[in-house]
């Protein structure tokens, strides 16, 4: 999987960076959360979706957003369940897997990593395959001057 492989090369080398990999269905978040693991993240990759408990919520936002935990953090997330109202200030890397086609909502995603006291930048990646109708419809809302 070519995001694990980037990942690895990209992010393991950094002991204290944050990254989010945003996806629609929850079996991208399971295939991801595993392929990410066995790559060499293991606990530190942790998923949120529909099953998450908001007290094992909480925990993970705190981790995620502690500067002192060692090692590469990396939430795999289920759009709907973290889009909205929540603080992921230390996210330097937001990943679009798999889009939700709600301006609202992808506009929502960004938010979670631009909150008070944020001062660094944030990278933001979408991953689209080549020759879809993802790509086609990203290249015409762009057209449109919606992101």
């Amino acid at each position: 999987m070519r995001l694990v492989d980037r990942c690895r090369e990209r992010f393991l080398p950094h002991p204290h960076l944050r990254l989010i990999v945003w996806c629609r269905f929850n079996a991208e978040v399971e295939r991801i959360t595993e392929e990410l693991r066995a790559a060499g993240f293991g606990d530190r990759v942790q998923l949120v979706w529909g099953n998450t408990k908001t007290v094992d919520l909480d925990a993970i936002k705190a981790s995620f957003n502690s500067r002192d935990t060692e090692g590469v953090q990396i939430i795999v997330a289920q759009v709907k369940k973290l889009f909205n109202g929540h603080n992921l200030q230390a996210c330097d890397w937001n990943v679009d897997y798999s889009m939700d086609w709600s301006h609202i909502v992808n506009a929502q995603k960004e938010d979670r990593s631009h909150r008070m006291g944020r001062q660094e930048a944030v990278n933001y990646v979408q991953l689209l395959c080549r020759d879809t109708l993802e790509e086609w419809l990203v290249e015409v809302l762009a057209e449109r001057g919606v992101n």
